[in-house]
């Protein structure tokens, strides 16, 4: 027997709707006046509707798009729901707004037909992205590979299509800026690819991923009556690597106040905020239950979202601050059991000292520490950060590359000095296998400079010494495929050598 078929939501997305509904459900209400008033980040916690001063109204449009999600209502029951009470209640149609202290009055549109459309399509879209990452970042292990989709037709903006079909890592910095939707009524969308899906479709990754950032092409808004303008108007995006396009790159701007990921680790928190608010009325023995499951630390799918945020923008982070003081470090510990940030510390030019904060919480052994630092010169992870990894609180170590490589590591050795003697061992043997460029087999200096860690890290990894995952920026995978042959033939040669040292 065929399954009924889907209808509103469910039809369109293919979603479960708690996963739409979660995001919507954990945003609080705050009334605002421009549209350009409220922090584009701040859209992930706060529902709001510009020039709304109603909280009742604001409180009647969450509710009806609330029900639309978790029911999967169409855009013509949406506004079939909101029509008579918003006229009822006074907002609907051009209305004049008087400042309470100068008195100066001004017009502005309150409800319509065309405000809910847009009401409706931006909170639905935001809301069904929110969930689809959620779900691609619990599966994370299985699907790591996201790809930009637009729609494709006459009415598709050229810089979204010039993104389409690129794939990037889940963990990119890249959606935190360019995540769907980049703008009023964007459609477009990702889709998640495990590492054999991705191959069977014969797809390659974007590695030469840059961040952009300017102001806004136009004049700066401001508003008609205050004279105010935006805090914060800037617009953030992304540039890949591209030889279909004229200038060599494909480049997609957000609209401003677009540049942010629906869903976070934010709207995570707000949920249990709220639900422990409303704690109270189950009881004392109950809310006190209540609140030690909530804020214990997350598990499991809870975990995942929360720890994947927070490490999502720790990378953007380290890397921006490099950029902005000439290539100084900058290390963010998480605890990987309820994704808090348990310290930050600034460094200089290729190093960093981690503060007793972070070392106390790397000596614990009930802690699990996630150690995020950039590497401005994009090369792989030191012996050094090995070392960090040893520590028995020590979930892993991850060194950001400002080129774009990432690698990140935990040690299966606890002993320092038996990590730093196998590591003599792997680069004693690699530097016999890796040649400068002297004749048939030999690389060049650039190549061995840029890759001896690598090599070196892949060999501990192949012994079992490390767990190890590295992603090569573009340039540094040209220089590991030009010459392949020679580095494998290095790694091979190191791990025997690391495991004839072993017991």
């Amino acid at each position: 027997m065929s399954a009924p078929p889907l209808s509103g939501l469910a039809a369109l997305f293919r979603l479960r709707p708690d996963r739409a509904a979660d995001y919507l459900q954990a945003k609080g209400l705050q009334l605002t006046g421009p549209y350009w008033e409220l922090d584009g980040p701040a859209h992930r916690t706060v529902f709001t509707v510009a020039n709304l001063a109603k909280l009742d109204v604001l409180a009647d449009i969450k509710g009806a798009m609330q029900q639309a999600i978790d029911s999967g209502q169409t855009e013509p029951w949406f506004k079939a729901q909101l029509v008579d009470t918003l006229k009822a209640k006074g907002w609907w149609g051009p209305q004049v707004v008087v400042d309470p202290d100068t008195q100066e009055a001004r017009i502005v549109q309150a409800g319509s037909l065309r405000r809910l459309q847009t009401i409706y399509r931006t909170n639905l879209q935001s809301a069904y992205m929110a969930g689809r990452h959620r779900q691609a970042l619990e599966q994370r292990d299985r699907a790591p590979w996201a790809q930009y989709l637009a729609v494709m037709d006459q009415r598709t903006r050229p810089a979204h299509g010039s993104l389409h079909g690129k794939v990037f890592a889940l963990e990119s910095a890249a959606w935190s800026v360019v995540s769907p939707p980049n703008g009023y009524n964007c459609r477009c969308r990702a889709r998640y690819f495990s590492d054999q899906e991705l191959a069977d479709r014969g797809l390659k990754p974007a590695l030469d991923v840059q961040l952009l950032e300017r102001d806004p092409p136009g004049r700066r808004p401001t508003d008609p009556l205050t004279g105010e303008t935006p805090a914060r108007w800037v617009q953030r995006g992304v540039s890949v690597a591209d030889p279909t396009q004229d200038s060599g790159r494909a480049v997609l701007y957000a609209d401003p106040g677009w540049d942010h990921l629906p869903g976070s680790d934010g709207a995570e928190r707000a949920l249990v905020e709220r639900v422990l608010e409303r704690a109270g009325g189950f009881g004392p023995r109950m809310a006190a239950q209540l609140a030690a499951v909530l804020r214990s630390p997350p598990s499991g799918a809870r975990a995942k979202v929360v720890v994947g945020a927070v490490a999502g923008s720790a990378r953007q982070k380290v890397v921006q601050h490099g950029l902005a003081t000439g290539g100084n470090e900058l290390a963010i510990a998480i605890d990987e059991t309820t994704g808090a940030i348990i310290d930050t510390v600034p460094g200089g030019p290729g190093q960093v000292t981690l503060s007793t904060t972070i070392l106390a919480a790397l000596d614990d052994p009930a802690r699990a520490v996630r150690l995020i630092h950039n590497h401005p010169s994009g090369g792989s992870l030191s012996l050094e950060d090995l070392s960090v990894a040893t520590r028995p609180g020590a979930a892993q170590v991850e060194a950001v590359g400002h080129d774009g490589s990432t690698y990140r590591a935990k040690s299966l050795v606890t002993d320092i000095p038996r990590l730093n003697a196998l590591h003599d061992v792997a680069w004693l043997e690699a530097a016999t296998w890796l040649p400068v460029r002297a004749g048939h087999g030999g690389i060049s200096l650039e190549a061995k400079a840029a890759l001896e860690l690598h090599v070196i890290n892949l060999a501990l990894a192949d012994a079992g010494v490390i767990t190890y995952r590295a992603v090569l920026s573009a340039p540094r995978q040209a220089l590991w495929d030009a010459y392949r042959d020679t580095l494998r033939l290095a790694v091979a040669r190191a791990s025997a050598a690391i495991k004839g040292e072993l017991p």
